[in-house]
Protein backbone atom coordinates (compact mmCIF):
# COMPACT_ATOMS: atom_id res chain seq x y z
CA UNK A 1 0.00 0.00 0.00
CA UNK A 2 1.66 2.94 -1.13
CA UNK A 3 1.48 6.22 1.45
CA UNK A 4 2.85 9.45 0.37
CA UNK A 5 3.28 12.52 2.73
CA UNK A 6 3.95 16.22 2.80
CA UNK A 7 3.69 19.56 4.44
CA UNK A 8 2.89 22.49 3.18
CA UNK A 9 3.17 26.00 4.84
CA UNK A 10 1.50 29.22 4.51
CA UNK A 11 1.35 32.15 5.62
CA UNK A 12 -1.87 34.48 6.33
CA UNK A 13 -1.87 38.25 7.30
CA UNK A 14 -4.62 39.27 9.21
CA UNK A 15 -5.39 42.73 9.13
CA UNK A 16 -8.64 44.40 11.52
CA UNK A 17 -8.52 47.17 14.18
CA UNK A 18 -5.74 45.55 16.53
CA UNK A 19 -3.19 46.29 13.53
CA UNK A 20 -1.43 43.88 11.42
CA UNK A 21 -0.70 40.49 12.47
CA UNK A 22 1.63 37.24 11.16
CA UNK A 23 0.35 34.31 11.76
CA UNK A 24 1.46 30.96 10.25
CA UNK A 25 -0.55 27.82 9.50
CA UNK A 26 0.83 24.49 8.76
CA UNK A 27 -1.63 22.02 6.58
CA UNK A 28 -0.18 18.18 6.97
CA UNK A 29 -1.98 15.93 3.85
CA UNK A 30 -1.89 12.05 4.37
CA UNK A 31 -2.54 10.52 1.10
CA UNK A 32 -3.14 6.66 0.64
CA UNK A 33 -3.69 4.72 -2.35
CA UNK A 34 -4.93 1.09 -2.27
CA UNK A 35 -6.65 -1.23 -5.13
CA UNK A 36 -7.76 2.21 -7.22
CA UNK A 37 -9.25 4.37 -4.41
CA UNK A 38 -7.27 7.50 -3.00
CA UNK A 39 -7.95 8.56 0.87
CA UNK A 40 -6.55 11.94 2.02
CA UNK A 41 -6.74 13.02 5.47
CA UNK A 42 -5.79 17.29 5.96
CA UNK A 43 -5.21 18.74 9.37
CA UNK A 44 -5.14 22.85 9.41
CA UNK A 45 -3.20 23.72 12.34
CA UNK A 46 -3.79 27.55 12.59
CA UNK A 47 -1.51 27.83 16.28
CA UNK A 48 -5.14 27.64 18.28
CA UNK A 49 -7.05 25.21 16.80
CA UNK A 50 -6.26 21.47 14.32
CA UNK A 51 -8.87 21.16 12.11
CA UNK A 52 -9.63 17.76 10.68
CA UNK A 53 -11.03 16.39 6.95
CA UNK A 54 -10.77 13.78 4.65
CA UNK A 55 -11.46 12.63 1.46
CA UNK A 56 -11.52 10.53 -1.33
CA UNK A 57 -11.28 9.74 -5.16
CA UNK A 58 -11.92 6.47 -6.66
CA UNK A 59 -10.86 4.90 -10.37
CA UNK A 60 -13.33 4.66 -13.28
CA UNK A 61 -12.69 1.01 -13.92
CA UNK A 62 -12.91 2.06 -17.81
CA UNK A 63 -10.40 4.67 -16.97
CA UNK A 64 -6.32 4.92 -16.77
CA UNK A 65 -5.22 4.55 -13.59
CA UNK A 66 -3.05 7.73 -13.11
CA UNK A 67 -2.22 7.96 -9.13
CA UNK A 68 -1.51 11.78 -9.41
CA UNK A 69 -4.96 12.16 -10.48
CA UNK A 70 -6.75 10.64 -7.35
CA UNK A 71 -4.20 12.05 -5.23
CA UNK A 72 -5.26 15.74 -6.48
CA UNK A 73 -8.83 14.59 -6.10
CA UNK A 74 -8.65 13.46 -2.77
CA UNK A 75 -6.26 16.31 -1.38
CA UNK A 76 -8.94 19.01 -2.49
CA UNK A 77 -11.80 17.06 -0.66
CA UNK A 78 -10.06 16.55 2.23
CA UNK A 79 -9.84 20.50 2.47
CA UNK A 80 -12.91 20.91 1.68
CA UNK A 81 -14.19 19.08 4.45
CA UNK A 82 -12.51 20.99 7.29
CA UNK A 83 -14.69 22.62 9.20
CA UNK A 84 -15.83 25.94 8.04
CA UNK A 85 -14.75 24.80 4.37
Amino acid sequence: MPRRRCAVRARVRRCGGHGDTDKEWTVGLQLVEEDGTTTARAVLDTGTATLTGRGAAHCNPQDVDIPQIGEELAAGRAMRTCPGG
